[in-house]
């Protein structure tokens, strides 16, 4: 790693209120020679401002005086200042949030609010926390046509159109619907599953019902939010970070580490001897016994020992040996650790590197089973937009199927060949 992302893990892993240096590969970190405009700029792409600039400001005082000799006044000033832009538009969202909530609980619609403003409330402890860009709801499938038109006679207008046909292909398959505000500017997505249905994380309606006869009510900012419940956000958050996005971002990452410190506050605070001690035991039995029953062991898993080998989570020593079982999953966090930093933000998803890493996320032969055969499909079936560029009466679709192995291939070797020459350039 560099100096300036291991002082960004440094500085995020204080901002989490971990400050053991012998649990952070980042260690004690000279901060006098880093490129603070690189940090700053790691730390937006990463979603971790604000726990960059609580990390600047850990109430160890011995911490504190440290870095406020080596972390420029300027920077603490221009990470305050995008920091608390940062918040207004958390402040906003979340107040559209309410709004939302209360349109869609009015037309007879069940929703729940899943990560954004509520995650930060309930595992980072304020909104001010943890960054989040648009908004997140579930919703029942059975919901989803009454709840879009709800929207849309509100504003918010569709990111993509769906035919009839294809509304009933997506909804079957897929796991959520976006949807923008032009004149409010909020992005929001309507969620039905946490992962697409080849994925095999809760795909059936049996298993979703689990989650809703499981959630609860929260208070935030004076209204009761209904929001699944912690054990279950936890292994949907992680099954979502892990196999539709690779942990690309440290955000994604400190969510995981988030959750542990919450469980650790568990076990540690308080006046009841041993009480607290139960709560967290009984709370890692729970993540535990939800993750098994919906075969995603091992993304929780990963996500763990990637928070405590990256940020130096205080993962519960239940969690941890539990995590630790499964041989495969301390390789993956390492390989994710290791690539943590590749993303950019702006580059093109390596398709065949993504499959790879969600075969290798995915514990149960039948999930592996049905995703490789969806990258079959994919491989030989025509998408959707190339129906369109060339479209074919039915008897003459089989050449659409013949040529399209062809594109892929001529696609990736391209990608390939470009990526090559970069890294030509560079060295």
């Amino acid at each position: 790693m560099t100096l300036e992302q291991r002082a960004l893990l440094h500085l995020v892993a204080a901002g989490l209120g971990l400050r053991t240096p012998n649990l952070r590969p980042a260690g004690d970190v000279d901060l006098s020679s880093v490129d603070w405009d690189t940090v700053i700029y790691l730390a937006r792409l990463h979603g971790v401002l604000g726990l960059l600039g609580a990390g600047m400001e850990a109430p160890d005082a011995v911490a504190r005086r440290r870095r406020a000799t080596q972390v420029p006044r300027a920077v603490i000033e221009r990470v305050t200042e995008l920091r608390d832009a940062e918040v207004q538009r958390s402040v906003y969202l979340s107040c559209e949030l309410l709004r939302v909530l209360q349109l869609l609980q009015d037309g007879g619609v069940e929703v729940l609010a899943f990560k954004g403003p509520l995650l930060a409330h309930r595992v980072y402890g304020g909104i001010g926390r943890r960054s989040f860009w648009d908004l997140d709801l579930l919703i029942p499938k059975e919901a989803f046509a009454r709840a879009r038109a709800i929207l849309e006679r509100d504003g918010y207008q569709p990111e993509e159109l769906w035919s009839a046909r294809r509304e009933r292909r997506e909804l079957r398959r897929n796991c959520e619907y976006n949807l923008d505000h032009p004149d409010r500017g909020v992005h929001l997505e309507l969620h039905w599953r946490f992962v697409p249905s080849y994925l095999g994380f809760a795909r059936s309606s049996r298993e979703m019902a689990g989650f809703w006869a499981r959630s609860e009510t929260v208070l935030f900012m004076g209204h009761r939010v209904p929001v699944l419940r912690l054990s279950d956000e936890l292994s949907a958050l992680a099954v979502h970070n892990a196999v539709k996005h690779a942990w690309e971002r440290l955000r994604m990452v400190a969510d995981i580490a988030a959750f542990a410190v919450l469980l650790t506050s568990q076990q540690t605070g308080g006046s009841a001897p041993g009480g607290n001690a139960a709560a967290c035991s009984q709370s890692c039995a729970e993540i535990m016994a939800r993750a098994e029953a919906l075969g995603a062991r091992r993304a929780p898993a990963v996500g763990l020992l990637l928070a405590e080998r990256l940020l130096g989570a205080p993962v519960p020593e239940a969690l941890r040996a539990w995590a630790r079982a499964d041989r495969r999953a301390e390789p993956l966090a390492e390989r994710f650790a290791e690539d943590l930093f590749s993303f950019n933000g702006v580059e093109v998803v390596d398709n065949l590197r993504r499959a790879r890493s969600v075969l290798a996320l995915r514990e149960r032969r039948r999930d592996r089973a049905r995703h490789f055969l969806r990258l079959v499909r994919i491989a030989v079936l025509p998408s959707d937009r190339e129906r369109e560029l060339l479209p074919l009466p039915k008897p003459l679709r089989w050449v659409q199927v013949a040529v399209r192995p062809f594109r892929l291939a001529r696609k990736y070797l391209l990608r390939y060949l470009a990526r090559l020459r970069g890294r030509t350039g560079r060295a």
